[in-house]
């Protein structure tokens, strides 16, 4: 087992590294996994073999932090604090290399799995250590963001599917949206004094607007002789979010795509010029993936940039 000093050691030189990537624009995935081994301590774990991602890998990566957190909660708190952290900085990784591979098709599936082995292990810590709640705090608002992050990125095939299953769909993964934010938002997003709250709830407008919009231009290419207006489910959708207080405006469901452009493009501009990142590009990124079917979401997009 390695000491505290080991283990501090260990952060900052990572850190450091993640500081360094982000720095030079050289964050790429395999960089990122060279720094989650690293993590991994003595096990080297591959996580990436043979073109895809070993998911039984990276079970045993935080199975492993699991059992040492575990072990040193009772006995050494400065230890558990420590390994915690780095336990932090694994997510962290995870959490930048599941960005980067939701654009690829070839593994844009494995990020489902990855993300569910994150929440399983953060649910398996709340239960087998009696956390105290800032610790809580900290674990349920990464729970909150991943949900609000990353739930927009998800892909589902829809042709030859019934339509209200679609739907469906659509409603679960837009309550999923905002069940991440308001948990986040309890935790007063882990007190972490850094988050800009007003980004925040920027980041979920624009996942969610795109979400819905991805929606719309996707069954107007499956389904072109259907009325969404007229469909119950689809109008359940609509209900839904013009019930939202955040976005605090009279939506009619006629104008319902205009108005999901309308905060698509709003919060995207807002967001580029807060924090440099160019929200466009990643969503389009997403969609070309599929071309096809979101070919007019394309240029649209590519048009407000």
């Amino acid at each position: 087992m390695y000491t505290l000093s080991k283990l501090e050691s260990i952060y900052i030189k990572s850190k450091n590294d993640l500081k360094t990537l982000l720095k030079n624009d050289s964050l790429n995935e395999q960089n990122l996994n060279k720094l989650i081994v690293e993590l991994s301590i003595d096990s080297n774990y591959l996580i990436f073999t043979n073109n895809t991602y070993n998911i039984t890998s990276i079970k045993k990566i935080f199975k492993f932090y699991e059992t040492i957190m575990k072990r040193s909660f009772p006995i050494d708190k400065k230890l558990f604090h420590m390994q915690f952290t780095l336990y932090l900085h694994l997510i962290k990784l995870f959490s930048h290399l599941c960005r980067k591979i939701y654009t690829h098709n070839t593994n844009r599936e494995q990020v489902k799995q990855i993300l569910q082995i994150m929440q399983e292990s953060k649910n398996m810590l709340k239960l087998s250590i009696p956390l105290d709640g800032e610790i809580i705090n900290i674990i349920n608002n990464i729970i909150g963001q991943h949900l609000y992050k990353f739930t927009h990125s998800d892909y589902i095939d829809i042709d030859k599917k019934d339509i209200d299953y679609i739907f469906d769909y659509y409603i679960y993964s837009s309550e999923k949206i905002i069940d991440g934010y308001e948990l986040s938002q309890s935790t007063n997003f882990g007190n972490n004094s850094k988050i800009n709250i007003n980004i925040e709830l920027l980041k979920v407008k624009n996942n969610l607007s795109f979400l819905l919009l991805s929606m719309i231009y996707k069954i107007d290419f499956y389904f072109p002789k259907l009325d969404i207006n007229e469909n119950p489910n689809y109008q359940k959708i609509f209900q839904y979010i013009s019930e939202l207080s955040f976005f605090n405006v009279d939506i009619d469901i006629k104008n319902f795509k205009t108005f999901l452009l309308d905060e698509f493009k709003d919060s995207s501009k807002k967001l580029i010029l807060n924090n440099k990142k160019h929200y466009y590009d990643e969503k389009i990124s997403i969609l070309t993936l599929n071309t096809d079917e979101y070919k007019e979401l394309i240029d649209i997009i590519s048009q407000l940039k």
